[in-house]
């Protein structure tokens, strides 16, 4: 797949920002000793950083579900039947994803098959207009990635990058290994940045990515956008490559800690 090339990198605030001298504060007089007094930051950081996580995830899901009922309204009174099966798809999903809410990380596997509901949903309203190719290696199924990373992704490209019918919407999802980094990213044929165009205006669902993931993997994670030479956008998310064994997946054992 080869590095990633030169673009722009957009600045999001950090969620992580600011803890230090709120943990600091916050130490209890009954500890002795600079090690103890050490040792309490660093647990009020981590549980600072876990509510913070919790409510950006909290803030993610009723934006997600607000735009699939717009979904359902669109095409509920041209074809009930239809709406009904996407009624039916979207419970599914929301099924998933309020299970992955209790889990700031996920599998790639599991993170795909959300991923594949929600296209089902977005296919009701734009047909076969919609294209969605998935190409991820098989090595890194087992990495993990924070639950509902790539469906908002895919969603701006959905959503800024569908060009005008009758032409087709085409979305390429890709995921790979590079040496101890997992690389993620989101193309999609539409018009690109516009120059100047500040990547927080395209929606609620980037910029909570983006502090997500520096919550979670504080500077050992970038996330950018560049216009790909052919057309379109690609929106690029790299993190630390986190295998799961093949014996802790199938006993259900997902990690759940924050990196931050």
């Amino acid at each position: 797949m080869g590095t990633c090339p030169p673009a722009t990198r957009w600045s999001f605030p950090s969620t992580c920002s600011g803890t230090r001298s709120w943990s600091a504060s916050s130490i209890s007089s009954t500890a002795t000793g600079p090690r103890a007094r050490a040792l309490q930051v660093a647990q009020l950081e981590a549980q600072l950083t876990r509510a913070q996580l919790q409510n950006l995830q909290a803030q993610l899901n009723p934006h997600f579900l607000f735009n699939a009922l717009n979904t359902v309204s669109a095409v509920m009174y041209e074809d009930v039947a239809r709406a009904d099966q996407v009624l039916s798809t979207l419970a599914e999903l929301l099924r998933r994803a309020l299970h992955g809410s209790t889990r700031p990380l996920v599998t790639l596997a599991e993170e795909l098959e959300v991923l594949e509901l929600y296209v089902e949903i977005m296919r009701a309203r734009f047909g076969e207009r919609l294209r969605l190719t998935l190409a991820a290696e098989e090595r890194v199924q087992a990495a993990l990635v924070p639950a509902l990373v790539l469906q908002p992704l895919v969603e701006n490209a959905i959503r800024h990058g569908a060009p005008a019918p009758p032409e087709t919407a085409w979305v390429q999802v890709r995921a790979w290994a590079e040496g101890e980094r997992l690389h993620l990213t989101v193309e999609d044929n539409g018009p690109g940045l516009a120059p100047g165009e500040p990547a927080p205006g395209r929606g609620v669902g980037l910029t909570n990515t983006a502090e997500r993931l520096r919550g979670l993997f504080g500077e050992e994670q970038s996330l950018w956008l560049q216009n790909r030479p052919g057309g379109g956008l690609r929106v690029s998310v790299r993190i630390p490559l986190r295998l799961i064994p093949q014996d802790a997946l199938a006993r259900g054992e997902v990690w759940s800690g924050s990196a931050c």
